[in-house]
């Protein structure tokens, strides 16, 4: 297959949003965020420059072109990440391996691969028998492949109920940016051998821009207010939250398994979501730490961790992150 693009000058934004993701976009900032709109305002445009910097360029409709520092290096790094995912979870077929954080007893549920509960948390509904049907009857629910002690129906709710007070308007970033999917970029770039799985026949949600991931935020974000909560409302086990932690997590690196997000998209969600729990979370120390504990074990993480060191931009942005996971970690490093 021929290769499309040669430059950024070559690369065409993603199209403009559907009627029905326009209006996924608020001009409001989350209901927890309580230092008022002018603030959030300035954050939102805070991110958008960090955004720019370390990791896809802004499309300037007016004039037609990318506009960001990283455009100097925003293509190249998309080979390198094409490269990547084609290595580690393509070729490997990661969709069908187990979570690694499994620890369900229920030899059916234990059972599920990864497709499963990437398609499940894509809105499918698995009607094989009662176990599954259970599991996924809404978004969150797979945690009871996870956990047998953690009520799927409760844990559900919480999750879903957590996006209007931890994570509405962070769909925004998306229309700015408007990051090609790896699938796009890899068409255009000659990769005749990457794919990518929709998630459900019925209802399949990557169809707007890459950047930023939208599972992956919403993992992280939703997964720590019920972190929060069960701190408030004691009586959880390790066993619990170390289940917690490996589900919000999970949910947004499938994401990457399935080919419909880069690697450097969870980088930026996971920055975003960092930065984020000091201005909307209580617990702040113990959620960062959540957080950074939860991520780093991560499947998606690790594979960053390891590829992305020596690459121009891309360990630019792992630097970034670390900063924010372990900053004492990272200053004593640069110190040695």
């Amino acid at each position: 297959m021929k290769n499309l693009v040669s430059s950024m000058d070559d690369v065409l934004p993603y199209a403009r949003l559907s009627e029905q993701h326009a209006e996924m976009q608020s001009d409001k900032p989350m209901q927890d965020w309580g230092l008022g709109i002018t603030a959030y305002q300035s954050f939102f445009e805070e991110q958008m420059e960090l955004f720019r910097l370390f990791f896809w360029p802004e499309f300037d409709e007016g004039k037609r072109l990318w506009v960001g520092k990283s455009q100097e290096f925003a293509l190249s790094a998309t080979k390198t990440e094409i490269d990547i995912m084609l290595e580690e979870f393509q070729r490997t077929d990661s969709l069908s391996a187990k979570p690694s954080g499994i620890k369900t007893t229920n030899l059916v549920l234990a059972g599920l691969d990864q497709r499963w509960h990437y398609r499940v948390e894509d809105g499918f509904h698995d009607e094989d028998n009662a176990f599954v049907s259970a599991a996924s009857v809404s978004s969150g629910a797979n945690i009871a492949c996870y956990s047998d002690t953690i009520d799927p129906v409760t844990f559900s709710h919480a999750f879903s109920a957590a996006t209007t007070r931890k994570a509405v308007g962070l769909f925004d970033f998306k229309p700015r940016l408007r990051r090609p999917r790896p699938y796009q970029m890899a068409a255009w770039l000659g990769y005749h051998d990457f794919k990518y799985e929709v998630a459900s026949t019925h209802n399949h949600k990557g169809f707007h821009p890459s950047f930023i991931s939208g599972h992956c935020v919403l993992g992280i974000l939703r997964g720590c207010s019920i972190f929060e909560s069960w701190l408030n409302i004691g009586g959880f086990s390790k066993a619990e939250f170390e289940a917690l932690g490996r589900f919000m997590v999970d949910y947004g690196d499938r994401r990457v398994l399935g080919g419909v997000h880069y690697p450097s998209d969870s980088v930026g969600s996971w920055v975003l979501s960092m930065k984020l729990i000091d201005k909307i979370f209580d617990h702040k120390e113990e959620t960062k730490e959540f957080a950074s504990n939860a991520i780093r074990k991560g499947q998606v993480y690790n594979v960053v961790k390891k590829r992305f060191e020596g690459k121009p931009g891309l360990e630019a942005q792992f630097d970034l992150l670390e900063s924010l996971l372990a900053p004492e970690q990272r200053a004593e490093e640069r110190t040695a």
